[in-house]
């Protein structure tokens, strides 16, 4: 049965802590434990990348949306700012595929792109962005 949870937080990475607590409460027993581990690091560099970057030149109390989705097959995360538009399909057309130690930002979202399925950045609403990750869960992985 699918399971959607909420959680929203101040753009203020000292909420990451929270964020981590949250998820890590969710762990389904369905969702192997290495691909909850990767789900975790995608949501960490994704609000991350919310904090310093969407929201960079936003007051600290802007509120980031966190989503999490299980379903059978799969896990999506979605990520909610209010920052200006980021076009994430051209970012990682023009940048390595394995982020590299010499890069001084920017690894996350290739981590990010490495990690997930699915990955998309959008504008909903001509005032907000959703950073979708979906991961597929390898025991329903038409590929494995």
């Amino acid at each position: 049965m699918p399971k959607h949870y909420h959680l929203s937080v101040n753009s203020d990475l000292n909420n990451l802590a929270q964020v981590l607590d949250w998820f890590q409460h969710l762990h389904p027993t369905q969702v192997p434990e290495q691909e909850w581990l990767e789900c975790q690091i995608a949501l960490v560099e994704g609000f991350t990348n919310a904090v310093c970057h969407a929201h960079q030149a936003l007051p600290p109390n802007t509120p980031i949306h966190l989503e999490l989705g299980i379903e059978l097959d799969y896990v999506e995360i979605r990520i909610w700012d209010q920052g200006p538009t980021f076009d994430l399909r051209q970012y990682l057309q023009h940048h390595p595929t394995f982020p590299s130690q010499d890069m001084g930002s920017g690894r996350g979202l290739l981590l990010i792109n490495r990690i997930a399925d699915n990955v998309q950045y959008r504008r909903i609403d001509n005032r907000q962005n959703c950073l979708s990750i979906v991961k597929y869960l390898s025991q329903h992985d038409p590929i494995h």
